[in-house]
C-alpha cells in the first residue's frame, strides 16, 4: 500500500496524498515496514510544509506501534531521528526532549536508538544545523582544483560530456570556487544535486536570492531518490541558510508539481 502511495505523491500534488501517507503510517494493521515507509515520506513532505512538530508526533506514534518489529521503523535506515532535530531547530523543542520522546519508543538494542544516543551527546557539542542533513558547504575554506578539474574548466565547455561536466560541478563543490562557478553557470545549470545546493548557498551569502532560486530550481531535476520513500530532498527546508531561498515558486515546483524520478 505505501509503496502505491508514495509513487501517487511523486505524480499528484504533495499535499493531497498527505493525509493518506499519515493514515498509513500510523494504522495499528499495517506492516511495520510499510508503516516505516509512509512515515518517512510523509515527514519529509512535512519539511516542506514547516509542519516540524507533527513531523516529530507522526514518528513518536510510528514507533511506538511498531518499534519493536523485525523490519519496522527502528531498524530500517530512513532518517527518523532528524524530526527531533527539526523540531528543536523551528518548533522551539528542547533537542533533548524530542530525541527523549523518540528514544523512549525505540528499542534499546536497534540501529535507531544507537544514532538517538549519540545525538544526545552531539546536540551539546554542535550546532544542530550541523547535524541536520546537507550542512552547507559554501563557508569552508577555498581549495584548489585538482589537475583534471583545471584542465576541464579550461576546455570548451560545449566539447565536455556529461560525466566530465559532473565531474566539473564537483571539483567546484569540493574546492569551493564559488567564483569559478558562477561564470560556468551562465551557460549552464549544475550537474549534480549536491553542487546545485552549494551553489544556492554560496549565492545567498552574496545576497542574490534569484540565484539561489534558480539553483534550487535545478536541484530538482538532480535529485536521487536512495530509497523508494524519498518523495523529496529534506535538505532546503531543513537548512537554516538554504530556506532563505524558499520562494513560492521553489515551493510549488517541489511540493506541488509532478516529480521527474
Amino acid at each position: 500500500m505505501s509503496r502505491s502511495l508514495l509513487t501517487r505523491a511523486r505524480r499528484e500534488d504533495r499535499r493531497t496524498v498527505l493525509p493518506d501517507l499519515v493514515a498509513e503510517a500510523t494504522d495499528p494493521l499495517a506492516g511495520a515496514e510499510e508503516a516505516a515507509h509512509a512515515a518517512a515520506g510523509a515527514v519529509q513532505i512535512m519539511y516542506w510544509q514547516d509542519q516540524f512538530l507533527e513531523a516529530l508526533y507522526l514518528v513518536e506514534t510510528v514507533l511506538r506501534l511498531h518499534g519493536r518489529a523485525k523490519h519496522g521503523p527502528a531498524r530500517l535506515n530512513l532518517w527518523l531521528d532528524v524530526p527531533a532535530l527539526a523540531a528543536a531547530q523551528y518548533a522551539g523543542i528542547v533537542p533533548h526532549a524530542g530525541i527523549g520522546r523518540l528514544s523512549a519508543v525505540t528499542p534499546s538494542d536497534s540501529p535507531l536508538a544507537e544514532r538517538l544516543e549519540w545525538l544526545a551527546t552531539a546536540v551539546t557539542e554542535r550546532p544542530l544545523p550541523e547535524l541536520l542533513p546537507g550542512p552547507p558547504t559554501c563557508r569552508k575554506p577555498v581549495g584548489s582544483l585538482t589537475d583534471r578539474e583545471t584542465r576541464l574548466l579550461d576546455s570548451p565547455y560545449s566539447a565536455l560530456g556529461p560525466a566530465d561536466r559532473r565531474s566539473l560541478w564537483l571539483g567546484l563543490e569540493r574546492a569551493n570556487r564559488f567564483d569559478l562557478a558562477a561564470g560556468l553557470h551562465q551557460q549552464d545549470a549544475p550537474r549534480d544535486f549536491t553542487a546545485a545546493m552549494w551553489l544556492a548557498g554560496c549565492y545567498l551569502d552574496c545576497d542574490d536570492l534569484a540565484g539561489a532560486e534558480e539553483s534550487l530550481l535545478s536541484a530538482r531535476e538532480l535529485f536521487t531518490p536512495l530509497d523508494y520513500s524519498d518523495i523529496l530532498p529534506p535538505v532546503a527546508p531543513l537548512q537554516p541558510l538554504l530556506r532563505q531561498a524558499l520562494t513560492p515558486r521553489v515551493v510549488d515546483a517541489y511540493l506541488h508539481q509532478p516529480l521527474p524520478y
